[in-house]
């Protein structure tokens, strides 16, 4: 192997976007980190001036100029960069001088480092960290509250017996039962949140599953068009059934309740090739993934809700308690899966599920 080409295959291998610019701006290389990260390919970026490149803001310029100026390295961290595509990025970026035998400056070497993972996985303490919080208070008032809710529940049944035959009364301890069971599932919610799931893991059709619940939800959502873009290779997956109908159930009626009750959903599955779960063993290798999508046409979620709508107790309904998405992220995440959410205001949310390969 020649250097040239060993060099080439360095550049290639990176994760960092590695873009290099001459001294009068002109991108001379785009490794493929860059065109994954920018949504651009090395064809239409190389060979054209770097500031008429889609999403290169005023900051980067500005770092490439003092770079081209003072012959120093410049960087910008955590700086967010919007792309034609909508997406945002979360990027560390560096510029760095590049110099020629002689010691002049002929380009500028553009480092971006995307922070995306690093920022999920803070956003996963900080969740982790609430959920250990609420346990811990959770386990202390869940056995005070469930055993006097219990001989609430109870006393009010036999009462009922008693009054059954008086309307108005048995009317009254309907709704004293009705409520108390509320609350007693509710707490059961929380403590879900804070032990561990046991799951009875076996192969599932995630289609089957898929088309079991949008059977239920077409006889009761007259207004709502299901699509399934299905892909008909995706073979078995080791999960608990009644777990992930919970799941998508939950997040079928979530992008009904944001649509009205009207309008399209949309289901896609296909093997993702963003994310592999990293298995580290005898055998070092990848699980490569699946992936469900939840398509809606609702107003969209602002990005400040986004980041907290994993949150035990935070809603944006009226009459919602807030657990139902916290508890799916648990099960998502028991299964050694993970959630993503894209949203763009006025044109609806796709909420993905992702799950590994058995």
């Amino acid at each position: 192997m020649d250097i040239k080409t060993l060099y080439e295959n360095i550049l290639s291998s990176l994760r960092d976007g590695i873009i290099v610019i001459d001294i009068n701006k002109k991108v001379t290389l785009f490794n493929q980190a860059a065109e994954h990260l920018l949504d651009l390919p090395a064809s239409q970026a190389c060979g054209k001036n770097f500031d008429d490149l889609p999403a290169m803001d005023s900051e980067l310029r500005l770092l490439i100029r003092d770079t081209l100026l003072t012959g120093k390295t410049f960087s910008s961290h955590k700086r967010s960069l919007l792309l034609k595509n909508g997406k945002t990025l979360s990027l560390d970026i560096a510029t760095s001088p590049l110099f020629n035998q002689q010691g002049d400056i002929y380009g500028v070497v553009i480092v971006l480092r995307d922070l995306t993972a690093i920022k999920d996985l803070e956003e996963e303490i900080r969740r982790k960290d609430i959920l250990a919080s609420m346990g811990s208070v959770a386990a202390g008032i869940a056995h005070e509250i469930k055993n006097p809710l219990g001989s609430i529940i109870g006393a009010s049944q036999l009462l009922y017996e008693e009054v059954k035959n008086n309307p108005e009364l048995a009317e009254y301890l309907k709704v004293v039962i009705k409520e108390a069971e509320r609350v007693n599932r509710l707490i059961e919610d929380l403590l879900s949140l804070t032990k561990p799931t046991r799951l009875n893991l076996k192969k599932v059709n995630i289609h089957e599953i898929l088309k079991n619940i949008l059977l239920l939800e077409s006889a009761s959502s007259t207004k709502i068009i299901f699509q399934e873009e299905y892909d008909p290779s995706l073979p078995e997956i080791l999960a608990d059934r009644e777990k992930l109908t919970q799941v998508f159930l939950n997040l079928i009626h979530n992008g009904i309740e944001a649509m009205s009750g009207q309008g399209i959903i949309k289901l896609v599955t296909r093997v993702s090739t963003d994310y592999y779960i990293s298995r580290i063993g005898p055998e070092k290798r990848s699980r490569p993934m699946i992936v469900v999508e939840i398509h809606d046409q609702g107003e969209g979620i602002p990005e400040e809700v986004i980041e907290k709508l994993f949150t035990p107790f935070y809603t944006t309904k009226p009459k919602g308690v807030g657990l139902g998405l916290a508890i799916s992220h648990k099960i998502i995440e028991e299964h050694e899966g993970f959630i993503k959410v894209e949203s763009k205001i006025g044109k609806g949310s796709i909420f993905k599920v992702y799950l590994p390969l058995s």
